[in-house]
């Protein structure tokens, strides 16, 4: 059952929580664990919500300003001006949103990836760029723009806020209310439009939703605590509930390339930080498009270092191409985590520039994360 609030419901005094105003100030984004031991889809203490997959963005309105940042503090304000305006519209007084920004394909109306990391990549969203014919078969764009330079807003246009908390209401810092409390004032105070929509949630059915998901090959579903706080950290409150087996790393060196791949490389060599700030090696990947492999050999360019940043010497240091700065963060899939905590059978997924390198914490560390994988 997808929960709404009923009609008719009393505006919620926020007053009678205890709360004061305290403004609109900067906050820290609330993060989840991954989990691949789904028995809490049973619990009646924990909701449902499809993961988005997209770009986690923090809005925040005061007056008639909106304000955009992703997770990393980077602002995004100009990126998503279509965001700006529906929310001065849209947003009830003063607020800070949380929720994830992400692409709809026209065609299939499922959420794409690459085209949104496009859109935040881009400074300009007057910027004109060629339109491909991946971009038309693959992403639905116009087919009136193939060929053609057009701007990148025009291009990948159909765009939607997904927001599923609200930290501060009116300048009422939320964050320590539960989260059940949290979503009745968020579906008070924003209003469903083109560009922003709140996130539905379910408090029963989470088992078929799961399933459903993992038989779209989507990347599975978020379970919140209705009890949770809004924590700026990494908290089991959230849990990432996965289909296939996925993580981040960060790109440390190339391999070099055979046959073909002699003039560019043969995978990339990971890496993860453990608790010591000592980046350990956790495999090698390969699978890049063309695309992808051509702006890994543009960066290596400039992030190459003559010595190894791994606290530990690798199986075949011979055949390294060269040694990169870690400053590259990319998702993999993989089969299982060795007993060394190697990722077995990875293959590239995605690169993550949403991510800072620091984030990224060695799976040797987290087994509790990864039961019944490791």
């Amino acid at each position: 059952m997808v929960h709404k609030i009923r009609k008719g419901i009393k505006k919620i005094n926020l007053h009678k929580f205890g709360l004061h105003k305290t403004g609109i100030h900067h906050i820290r984004p609330m993060l989840a664990y991954n989990i691949y031991d789904v028995s809490l889809l049973k619990s009646p203490e924990y909701i449902a919500e499809p993961k988005i997959d997209g770009t986690r963005l923090i809005l925040y309105k005061r007056g008639n300003k909106v304000w955009l940042f992703n997770r990393r503090g980077i602002e995004y304000t100009k990126r998503f001006p279509e965001i700006v305006e529906e929310a001065k519209k849209n947003i009830k007084g003063d607020a800070i949103l949380d929720g994830e920004i992400a692409y709809i394909n026209p065609k299939t109306n499922k959420v794409e990836f690459t085209p949104i990391q496009r859109r935040c990549a881009t400074h300009d969203p007057e910027k004109y760029i060629i339109v491909t014919e991946e971009d038309v078969e693959k992403y639905g764009v116009d087919k009136r723009f193939l060929g053609q330079y057009a701007k990148i807003k025009d291009v990948f246009k159909n765009v939607k806020y997904f927001v599923f908390d609200e930290p501060n209401s009116k300048g009422y810092d939320l964050r320590n209310l539960p989260l059940i409390e949290r979503k009745k004032i968020l579906e008070q105070d924003v209003k469903d439009g083109k560009y922003i929509t709140k996130v539905k949630y379910k408090t029963k059915g989470k088992e078929e939703m799961f399933k459903k998901a993992c038989k779209n090959l989507e990347e599975g579903i978020m379970l919140k605590n209705i009890h949770s706080p809004y924590v700026g950290t990494r908290s089991n409150y959230w849990l990432k509930a996965k289909c296939f087996n996925s993580d981040e790393a960060i790109v440390v060196g190339l391999t070099k390339g055979e046959g073909t791949r002699a003039k560019d490389f043969g995978a990339l060599i990971l890496a993860q930080y453990d608790s010591k700030g000592k980046l350990r090696y956790v495999g090698k990947t390969s699978g890049l498009t063309e695309e992808e492999r051509r702006k890994f050999m543009e960066m290596s360019k400039k992030l190459k270092v003559k010595k190894s940043p791994l606290v530990e010497r690798i199986e075949d240091e011979r055949n390294v191409k060269t040694w990169l700065k870690p400053k590259t963060v990319v998702e993999v899939k993989f089969m299982r985590v060795s007993p060394r905590f190697k990722f077995r059978a990875p293959s590239f997924l995605r690169l993550r520039l949403d991510k800072s390198p620091k984030e990224i914490k060695w799976i040797g560390e987290r087994k509790e994360e990864f039961k019944g994988v490791v």
